[in-house]
């Protein structure tokens, strides 16, 4: 395995750990979170960031943090710049990647709230 591939996929259980905790349900059934989530990474800026967000929040909750780290902020904020290119883009702004990540931002919002 790839160092990338494999910091993606621990990036992809956090984030979606962070998604079962705040909604106690997943929005996928497991076969497509598997498959698909990671080539959806591939093509989206702002999915890759707003899920490495979640997953650099996810750690810090797990290991006792009551702040949201700076890491996750920043991915954070490269997540909202990235969305905001694809929201004017006219090929991305309603793909899957696109509406995907809105609505991991709007988990990492209320996640780091309530931190």
């Amino acid at each position: 395995m790839t160092p990338i591939y494999e910091q993606n996929q621990v990036a992809l259980y956090c984030c979606r750990e962070t998604v079962n905790l705040r909604t106690l349900s997943w929005i996928m059934a497991d076969e497509k979170w598997v498959d698909l989530l990671p080539e959806m990474m591939s093509r989206s800026r702002a999915l890759t960031s707003v899920i490495y967000a979640n997953a650099a929040t996810y750690i810090a909750k797990v290991s006792g943090s009551n702040l949201t780290p700076k890491t996750a902020l920043n991915h954070y904020i490269t997540a909202l710049r990235a969305l905001q290119e694809d929201l004017y883009h006219i090929g991305r702004q309603t793909s899957d990647e696109t509406l995907f990540s809105i609505i991991l931002l709007g988990v990492f919002d209320v996640r780091s709230l309530s931190l």
